[in-house]
């Protein structure tokens, strides 16, 4: 069962389309965890030798190890590989992973400026965050439950399942990216397999329908990896198609039916036996090679490095896993001291990374100041969102979107093309526009500014453009929108570049937005729709990655970082006067 929930995920995470539900293996694993914990759990209680000390040194020879061991090879990679930002988010992952609590970090952290998952070698850790805080919390309570309540286990474990799956199913509809990472809406899936365990040995050992419902089990696994998508609501109850086939086969899966034939063979249970080993390693193998490569890798390339996770997977398993799962070989204070000291330098590392923002000078020795190749950058125009516009201001310019106003906003101060006393920024969102939830000030600040700026979104850009143009009304005469940014697949191989070759890299655009942008050009017209993607490469296609100087000009290929500001503040100078005489307030006017 392991191979069946491990596999998929590996094949979905290289961008095998077929695999589209591949994520539910995660979910298959954690009825499995569920399961095979209570047992051990159960057992001991029933024998009168359960020891939490014993039970948590169990988890910690089993889980700590190979997750160190792993963590220790990615670190030359990271650091040699990746560019600031993706080197800080490395170090919070560590940090956060070793506290088993990435998936509160990811829960915490997802959204806008969140790095592309395909990008990060820890991502996929969150899974053991969730279990690890249920392996705290669990034990105590079917301790307290079974000296005090044990004939309601069973009935425990069902209210707790249902409180779950009701968090779960809330969580999706409201706050879908955290319900993902939390452990609340995800316990329902560890508790199945607990209860599972409870009711394995009040069922009779054998029945008619062994056959048919671990056939169905199996069938409905394998209906989830192949028919869900990453649209599907998780975890929510679609989950309990592939949860309640897990339990299905956990409980039914007996030797001679066609699922225990099936599960049996050789190839399978190899995989089973090296699935930790191989779950930790895949993601790390796949990120590295998409963050070392200026293009996605094709798939025949994913597909071996999954061949060499495999063989990662199982070097790791006999040498490292095995080793350090026998008290005899290596006993719990040499165990123990190594763990933690191991543990304590990579925390501390992880911290000194968060803490120097990915250390910006290691690969751009001759920026100013870090801050200046930051995403924090991008946030310093969050001081201009103002309620009203100064009453002693000498212009009105009024910038309106999210992130990427902010950075048309430090293009125009960067250029010196407006003042910072006439600017105004209002933050709203593609989302929160269309949904309508627009601020109340909006209006009076439309209404007051000379010149609205509006920065146009990736998507969906020419459905908002044209929100925007309605809600502006008469005052459209008095707008500018600047387009998309956008600076490549990936960033990070052009942070090896030697100095002397920086200035003439470039970046190729990814199609679609080459597409949405020259149709959104082509509608409107260079007097309204300012072509920031041609301003900064002229051909449209393809845009420089540096300044002459060196300098990065974005921090993750879709923002500005000060030295992106400046050069696109220069070349609006240089080859949109049209638009710094509309920006630039008229001498007659008064102030």
């Amino acid at each position: 069962m392991r191979s069946v929930a491990v596999l998929p995920v590996v094949f979905s995470h290289a961008g095998f389309s077929a695999f589209s539900g591949g994520f539910v293996g995660v979910d298959v694993f954690f009825v499995i965890s569920g399961f095979l914990i209570t047992r051990i759990l159960l057992d001991e209680l029933r024998d009168e030798r359960f020891s939490i000390v014993k039970f948590y040194e169990r988890r910690a020879r089993r889980i700590l190890p190979a997750l160190l061991f792993v963590i220790c090879a990615c670190v030359p990679f990271a650091w040699f590989l990746m560019m600031p930002d993706f080197l800080q988010n490395f170090g919070q992952s560590v940090v956060a992973t070793l506290l088993f609590a990435n998936n509160l970090l990811l829960a915490v952290t997802t959204g806008y400026w969140d790095l592309e998952s395909s990008f990060k070698p820890l991502l996929h850790i969150w899974s053991l965050g969730v279990e690890e805080q249920y392996y705290i919390l669990f034990p105590l309570l079917l301790l307290a439950a079974w000296r005090y309540a044990r004939a309601r286990i069973g009935v425990m474990l069902a209210i707790l399942i249902l409180g779950s799956l009701v968090f779960a199913e809330f969580g999706w509809r409201h706050f879908p990216a955290q319900n993902f990472y939390l452990p609340f809406g995800r316990a329902w899936e560890l508790l199945i397999g607990s209860l599972a365990a409870y009711l394995m040995p009040r069922l009779p050992e054998r029945t008619r329908y062994d056959g048919l419902l671990s056939g169905a089990g199996l069938f409905a696994i394998l209906f989830a990896i192949f028919g869900f998508s990453e649209t599907t609501p998780s975890p929510s109850l679609y989950m309990a198609v592939p949860v309640l086939g897990s339990v299905a086969i956990i409980l039914f899966c007996r030797p001679g039916t066609l699922a225990h034939r099936l599960l049996a063979a050789r190839p399978l249970v190899f995989i089973g036996l090296i699935s930790y080993s191989l779950y930790l390693w895949h993601q790390p193998v796949f990120a590295f090679a998409r963050v070392a490569s200026p293009t996605p890798p094709p798939l025949w390339q994913m597909g071996l490095l999954a061949i060499l996770s495999i063989v990662l997977a199982w070097l790791t398993w006999k040498y490292v896993e095995q080793p350090f799962r026998d008290r005899r070989k290596i006993a719990l204070p040499r165990f123990a001291a190594g763990a933690t000291a191991l543990t304590g330098a990579l925390v501390a590392g992880g911290l000194f990374l968060h803490v120097t923002e990915g250390l910006p000078k290691r690969i751009f020795p001759n920026i100013e100041e870090q801050g200046d190749v930051y995403i924090g950058y991008n946030e310093r125009i969050n001081a201009f969102d103002r309620a009203d516009f100064p009453v002693d201001a000498p212009d009105r310019i009024l910038v309106i979107g999210d992130s990427y106003g902010r950075d048309v906003a430090n293009v125009l101060l960067e250029s010196k093309a407006i003042d910072s006393a006439s600017l105004a920024y209002v933050h709203i969102s593609p989302g929160e526009y269309l949904a309508g939830k627009t601020p109340a000030r909006l209006r009076r600040l439309i209404n007051r500014a000379r010149i609205v700026v509006v920065a146009v979104p990736q998507a969906p850009a020419e459905k908002l453009i044209a929100e925007y143009r309605a809600m502006l009304g008469g005052h459209e005469v008095k707008t500018l929108f600047f387009g998309v940014k956008h600076f490549g697949y990936n960033l990070n191989p052009f942070s090896r570049l030697p100095m002397a070759e920086r200035p003439a890299a470039r970046a190729e655009v990814i199609a679609p937005i080459v597409e949405e942008n020259d149709a959104l050009a082509r509608h409107y017209g260079p007097a309204v729709y300012v072509d920031l993607i041609r301003l900064l490469g002229e051909n449209g296609t393809t845009v420089p990655v540096f300044d002459g100087e060196g300098r990065p000009l974005s921090p993750d290929r879709l923002h500005l970082t000060r030295y992106g500001a400046i050069e696109l503040g220069k070349r609006l100078l240089a080859e949109r006067q049209d638009i710094i005489d509309r920006l630039a307030s008229p001498p007659t006017q008064g102030r």
